[in-house]
């Protein structure tokens, strides 16, 4: 029916964004996300989160509770913090993402884990995951002892160090390039530029090694630092990510002696990073398939920030209104329902369904508001989410369906036929007069 359709187009947002926070919920590693603001109070975290690190989202309300129970050590807490607070910056300044890195996170039972954390920045929130690498550190810690037994400095570390001449060939691999690219050495040294690289960083590499002969010749030191894709040599055929850096190397006396790099596997970071972006796009992509009109205010209702995908609607961009408050915006008693509804959230946490009208020269418009508190409320958040809706086409299919119900209702009453209506248990619901 005409009623079923409207609900379902209605409830089609809530459920998409329902949906994807049921995926969050169930990924198979640790997500946690926590709000931007002064609090910075802890907003989700899902089943693996709880199951890795033993922590519910009762036992860490804010990140500095999260950061007193993961880092007991203070020496290493504001180590962490300091590099952690100067890369959430950057990512909420360029609204990009926290490049992942190995941290040690004390468990609600009392173990270690290492695990690798990364982060996107979304709005007004941080989306973080990680990935726990504890049974892999082991593994390498194992694979590394033994290895000293045979050759110690060579296998002693997982990166490659290689070597290579002005004429761009390689004079040393170090053997850990098997475990990174399935190859020995002497295999990859035998090997061109163009059957190592793809075609993308092979371009990276021959303007790099350009410039390295510009720098050598100048006398200024090599300077390199790319990632590069590599091609694997392994049955699956698959690609390696690698972080490559390479400086000049000079004897005592200063003279040149060869072009030094060091590669490191970055595979599983660059998995994690596109993983994480993959989720920013899918949440972007959810904000905009949102019919509402998004609005950030402060307890004043002072608009400051605004979002909306269809400005069409307005007669003005919604940013336009940014920096004015509500009252300048809305004439009564529009402006009172969106005060109103404000200070019910500021108590509440959130407030939702109410509605307004305004009059136009284009016929009276409707809409449906809903607000809550970013952080903490009960009186004392400063600033909120609002959302808009229109709702003028739902107010329009209700009256005409008020309109009809009310004909067939009198048409029913006034008729000498007796109309009956029966619900399907067998429940008679209306029986005309007649």
């Amino acid at each position: 029916s005409r009623c079923t359709r409207r609900r379902q187009a209605e409830a089609r947002p809530g459920a998409r964004e329902e949906s994807f926070r049921g995926m969050l919920e169930h990924a198979p590693i640790p997500i946690g996300c926590y709000a931007l603001d002064a609090r910075r109070g802890v907003l989700f975290v899902n089943r693996q989160f709880t199951r890795t690190f033993g922590y519910t989202r009762e036992d860490i309300p804010t990140v500095a509770d999260w950061a007193e129970l993961a880092f007991p050590d203070p020496a290493y807490r504001r180590q962490t913090f300091a590099w952690w607070d100067e890369a959430v910056a950057q990512a909420v300044l360029h609204q990009g993402v926290v490049p992942s890195r190995e941290i040690r996170v004390s468990c609600r039972d009392g173990r270690v884990r290492d695990v690798l954390v990364s982060a996107s920045a979304m709005g007004e929130c941080l989306l973080v995951s990680f990935i726990d690498i504890t049974r892999r550190k082991r593994m390498e810690a194992r694979l590394r002892l033994s290895e000293e037994r045979h050759r110690l400095w060579a296998d002693n570390s997982a990166d490659v160090v290689w070597t290579m001449d002005l004429d761009g060939r390689f004079t040393y691999i170090s053997p850990s390039v098997a475990k990174i690219l399935g190859r020995t050495p002497e295999e990859t040294m035998a090997m061109s530029w163009d059957e190592i690289f793809t075609p993308d960083s092979l371009a990276l590499v021959q303007r790099g090694f350009a410039r390295a002969l510009d720098d050598v010749a100048a006398g200024r030191p090599v300077q390199f630092h790319e990632r590069l894709q590599e091609r694997g040599s392994h049955r699956d055929g698959r690609m390696v990510w690698t972080d490559v850096k390479a400086t000049s190397l000079y004897d005592r006396a200063g003279r040149f002696l060869a072009i030094l790099s060091i590669t490191r596997d970055i595979t599983e970071q660059k998995r994690t990073e596109d993983e994480l972006l993959a989720i920013k796009k899918r949440l972007e992509a959810t904000l905009n398939a949102l019919p509402d009109v998004m609005f950030k205010v402060d307890r004043h209702g002072r608009i400051l920030e605004s979002h909306a995908v269809n400005v069409g609607q307005y007669a003005l961009p919604p940013t336009e209104f940014l920096g004015k408050r509500l009252a300048e915006v809305l004439p009564e008693p529009a402006s009172g329902v969106m005060m109103a509804a404000l200070e019910a959230a500021a108590i509440r946490g959130a407030y939702l369904g109410a509605v307004y009208s305004l009059p136009t020269p284009r016929g009276l418009l409707w809409r449906e508001i809903s607000i809550a508190a970013m952080g903490a409320h009960g009186g004392t958040a400063e600033h909120f989410i609002l959302l808009v809706r229109d709702i003028t086409e739902r107010k329009r299919q209700e009256e005409q369906l008020r309109i009809s119900e009310e004909r067939h209702r009198i048409l029913a009453e006034n008729t000498r036929d007796v109309t009956w209506a029966m619900q399907l248990d067998g429940t008679v619901s209306y029986v005309s007069p007649a």
